[in-house]
């Protein structure tokens, strides 16, 4: 039996692109599972303060909004109250509660 000694230089030159193509072949190609990200379109949004009426234009002072809202191609919804809370949802509503009194800005994502 006669063996046939390769020079170090030699085993790297090989070894690589047999690692490239290993690797290549294993990172390509795609799944069922890929995840298909659509642009969210149309998004619309109503807030409405429980308890408004003409002699309560601010609600009725417990601090509840109704967020209705919906959009082309979204699953669910998250929601920044701007009062330190954050809340998602996949429902089209949401009510929060807000405590004390004054105007808050709120973020929909």
């Amino acid at each position: 039996m006669k063996h046939i000694l390769l020079n170090k230089k030699f085993r790297y030159f090989l070894g690589l692109p047999l690692f490239l193509i290993i690797f290549m072949v294993g990172c390509g190609g795609s799944s069922s599972d890929d995840v298909v990200e659509e642009e969210l379109s149309n998004l619309t949004l109503e807030a409405t303060i429980v308890g408004v009426d003409a002699s309560n234009p601010y609600g009725d002072g417990t601090g509840v909004v109704i967020f209705d809202f919906s959009a082309n191609n979204a699953n669910t919804y998250k929601l920044n109250f701007g009062d330190g809370e954050v809340a998602e949802t996949s429902s089209n509503t949401i009510t929060h509660t807000y405590i004390g009194s004054g105007t808050t800005t709120y973020t929909v994502y």
